[in-house]
Formats: structure tokens, sequence, C-alpha cells
């Protein structure tokens, strides 16, 4: 198996956006695909559940109904029954009691039963609300009960939406699709070359930095790969530079670094090897297969997932592994951690 040193940019950009736990563009979509089943899951049950506790809603509020007419009948039969003695009293001329009944009636009637009416009233008329919920607005109930669940698949839907997403996912396949090759291949991820002074390119003094998606460093040569995981609809809309050019330049300052800092290091290995035709090659690989060459950039060669270990290891040797060893040593402090 390849060795491979560092990680994707991508991914680790990616993986910001995600919440804690997530390691990998993989368990993005497997999270994703996970929260759904669990939130339909709870679904089904809350639905299958539901009549029952519609009807179990009805029956609270039943029961209110029934506490306050009893209140009802409680508070008319005291009434009832100072009202009588008040009768009595008066018919045996006794005047302060049938002034202290007429108080007593007054304060039941008038504050006592109101008072307490109104609290069994305002909790039936709670209750006829939540029963109105649980018959007309389900969903929402069911969408506050599960917020945090549906929160985290909203949230995951937004990073799956998302174009660097999709340019991680294509990383990826092609990063596992590498890692097949044998482990005299180093395979370095997420490089990010700032030269000391500019360089020309395309006529002008213009360019003194690049990023690399990936780089393949082995007996074979060195490969810098870029990855474009495009829609057909983005691949139109791209206004930005072509990924053509974008790997052109790169490989460019991947070629003027490599060169400078070899000659440095190890001054026979530049005239033993030196960097120029098939021993620094420039791979654009797009993973939906919609980018073609363009001969206005005649080194940048096109290749897929299926085929990129082969147009690899079907070259001939031009480094050996102390060579190989070296140059991944220049490169490895530019990898993305």
């Amino acid at each position: 198996m390849a060795k491979i040193i560092g990680r994707l940019t991508s991914e680790k950009e990616i993986l910001r956006e995600c919440l804690e736990g997530v390691q990998s563009v993989e368990e993005i979509g497997e999270n994703y695909r996970s929260y759904n089943n669990q939130l339909e899951d709870k679904k089904k049950d809350f639905y299958d559940r539901l009549p029952a506790r519609r009807e179990k809603e009805k029956e609270k509020l039943d029961e209110i109904r029934i506490r306050k007419e009893k209140k009802i009948q409680e508070y008319e039969n005291k009434i009832r029954e100072i009202k009588d003695k008040a009768k009595k009293h008066k018919e045996n001329k006794k005047w302060f009691s049938v002034i202290s009944n007429h108080l007593q009636i007054f304060f039941q009637k008038y504050i006592s039963k109101p008072l307490n009416v109104r609290k069994i009233k305002k909790s039936e008329d709670k209750q006829k609300e939540n029963l109105d919920r649980w018959r007309k607005k389900p969903e929402k109930i069911f969408n506050q009960r599960h917020y945090d669940l549906i929160d985290r698949i909203n949230h995951l839907d937004n990073i799956m939406e998302d174009t660097m997403y999709a340019g991680a996912q294509g990383e990826k396949e092609v990063l596992n699709e590498l890692s097949k090759l044998n482990d005299s291949y180093r395979i370095l991820c997420g490089l990010d070359i700032e030269l000391e002074d500019w360089i020309s390119y395309d006529g002008k003094r213009k360019l003194k930095s690049a990023q690399m998606d990936l780089v393949v460093v082995s007996p074979k040569g060195v490969f810098v790969i870029e990855v474009k995981n495009w829609s057909n609809q983005h691949s139109r809309k791209n206004d930005d530079l072509s990924p053509h050019e974008q790997l052109d330049r790169a490989g460019k300052v991947l070629y003027v670094y490599l060169k400078s800092q070899l000659k440095k290091r190890i001054p026979l290995l530049q005239k033993k090897v030196p960097l120029h035709g098939y021993r620094l090659t420039k791979v654009l690989l797009p993973i939906k297969n919609n980018i073609s060459y363009d001969q206005n950039y005649k080194h940048v060669l096109i290749s897929s997932v299926s085929k990129i270990n082969g147009f690899i290891t079907n070259r001939e040797d031009v480094f050996d592994e102390r060579q190989v060893k070296r140059i991944k040593k220049t490169l490895q402090p530019f990898v993305t951690e």
C-alpha cells in the first residue's frame, strides 16, 4: 500500500464545518443517512401512536369539563343550602344570622365560584388548544420534539450542497485509488508551495505560489494531480482560472521549487535525473469525465479514477529509492497536516 503523507486540504476545510465527532468525508454521508433513518423511524412511530394520543388528549379535555360541571354543581348546592338556612333564620327572626347568610351567598356566588371555575376554565381552554394542535398540527409537534436531530440533518445537508464537499469527495476517491499502489509510492496531500521570488508565466512575471491537491512521488517520477468533481453545469459556468491553467501554474511552481532545492541539496541528482519531460507530469483528473484535453496546455494530461494507477505504473523508472525519499523529504513541509 502506498504511503500517504498529510491530509487533503478540501477534507480538512469541510470538516471544520461539521459537528464534533465527524472525522472524514465518508462519515458526513454516513451520518446523514443514519440521521435520516433515525428520523424516519421516529416519524413512523409518532404517527402510529398519533390516533391513541389524540384520544388521550380528548379524554383529558372531557375530564376537565366534567370537573368544571361538578365544581359548578357543588357551588349551586352550597348556595342552595345557605339560602335554606337564611330562610329558616328569617322565620325565626335571627336577623344577624340572616345577614351572615346573605354575605356567605354573595361570597360563594360572586367571588369563590367564579374564581375557582375560572381556574378550571383556563385549564379547559389550554387543553382544548392542545387537542387542536394534536389534531391539526402534528408535524409541528414532531419537529419540535426532534429539533436537534432535524437540525443535524439540515446542517449536514447544507454541507453536502457545498461545492467544496463535492471536491473533497472527489479528492478522497482519487486518494483511495492511489493508496492501492505499492509502498514505493509516496502520496503527498494538500501542498501549498510559495517560492522565494516571482517567476514568469504566460510571458509575465506573475507567479509565486500554488496549491496542489495531490503529488505522487515514485520511481516513475513526480505526478502533480488536480482533481475536479464538477457538474456539467458548473463546468460550463466557471469564470475562474480554467482547470488546465490552474494545474499548469501549479506544475510550474512545483518544478521550479524542486529544481532549485534538489540542486542545493543533492548536486549530483540534477545531473543524473533532470526534472524535465516525463519526470514531472501534470495530470488533470475530472471525476465525472467532463473535462477534455486542451491543446493550449499540451503538458496537462487528462486521466480518470479508474485509469490513474495504470497511467502512473506503466512508465519506466526514472528515480531510485534514495532519490524518491529525498524528493519526498523536500516536499513534506508543505503538506496539509
